[in-house]
């Protein structure tokens, strides 16, 4: 009898055992399902989300690559630039009292500053032309003798050659 117990014991045994072990594949049959599905879903999922952040991040190099071409462009124009307020201030610094300028004319391609207007006498135009060959970024005055026939109220036209890189721009200009 002991020996039928023994056995009914051990038959037992096995039936849980084997009932655990089959619950237990079902459960990692049903999880490895479950993560198969999971995973392929997230993985088409975050494929085409990585593609979306490919292809945005490409678009996103496209547009700094354009801001940095205008950029460049921007600079490049900031080191031609002449600051003419400057220029303006230093040419009537000089200009002496009864001297009247009526037009100003630049050609910047021929670095050429002409300019014209009356005076109350020959010597204001000598004195005036006088400080602009003093000045450093003047390189040549032409005065016409003309300007100097009348002796009162004479009227001039002046031309200036200048070399703008001998020019102090660091100053703000207004």
């Amino acid at each position: 009898m002991r020996r039928d117990v023994m056995l009914s014991s051990l038959i037992k045994f096995l039936r849980v055992i084997a009932i655990g072990l089959g619950g237990l594949v079902l459960v990692g049959v049903i999880a490895g399902v479950g993560l198969w599905i999971v995973n392929e879903t997230m993985s088409s999922s975050t494929e085409a989300d990585l593609q979306v952040e490919a292809d945005n991040y490409k678009r996103l190099r496209l547009v700094v690559a354009r801001e940095n071409a205008v950029l460049e462009l921007v600079d490049g124009l900031a080191k031609d630039r002449i600051k003419w307020s400057l220029i303006l201030n230093e040419l009537f610094k000089i200009v002496p009292p009864g001297v009247v300028v009526r037009s100003m004319e630049v050609d910047a391609e021929k670095s050429l500053i002409s300019f014209s207007g009356s005076a109350l006498s020959r010597s204001s135009l000598v004195v005036l032309e006088d400080r602009l060959r003093v000045l450093p970024w003047i390189v040549e005055v032409v005065a016409p003798r003309e300007n100097l026939l009348n002796r009162v109220s004479p009227s001039y036209n002046i031309r200036a050659v200048v070399d703008f890189t001998k020019m102090d721009l660091s100053q703000n200009d207004g």
